[in-house]
């Protein structure tokens, strides 16, 4: 399932509380350290234009390691995490945003989708998720 798709139907399923903000690549890591995402530089481009018909893939990636400064590590060496940015719509109690986020048509579609958790994204009305029903 395309990442665009599980947003927008998990966006449905949690529409009574959130409104999703998109999807977003974080915790960048390299062989498990902090790290940054995969680099392309020059190299990538020639052996893509001397190889693979122009076409900058994986296999390029892999062969030609980052072209991030003092890395070079293949493309697989780079990982990160991905999550759906959520926006509360107004103030939020905790055990609703459990039953809405944890509901098994939730977790299906992130799973499906690749995505590995959630990111609350501060509104400029800076509602919150409190354990009590807010005054």
């Amino acid at each position: 399932m395309e990442r665009e798709a599980a947003e927008k139907e998990i966006g449905i399923l949690v529409g009574e509380i959130f409104s999703p903000a998109g999807v977003q690549e974080i915790n960048w890591k390299v062989d498990g350290q902090p790290g940054h995402p995969f680099t392309i530089g020059p190299k990538h481009v020639a052996y893509a234009s001397d190889h693979c018909s122009g076409m900058l893939g994986q296999e390029v990636c892999e062969k030609i390691g980052c072209a991030h400064p003092k890395c070079g590590k293949p493309y697989g060496s780079h990982t990160h995490d991905t999550v759906l940015l959520l926006k509360l719509k107004g103030p939020a109690i905790e055990s609703k945003v459990k039953e809405v986020l944890f509901n098994a048509q939730v977790t299906n579609l992130m799973a499906q989708a690749k995505i590995d958790g959630f990111v609350f994204v501060e509104t400029p009305e800076k509602f919150r998720i409190t354990k009590e029903v807010p005054v």
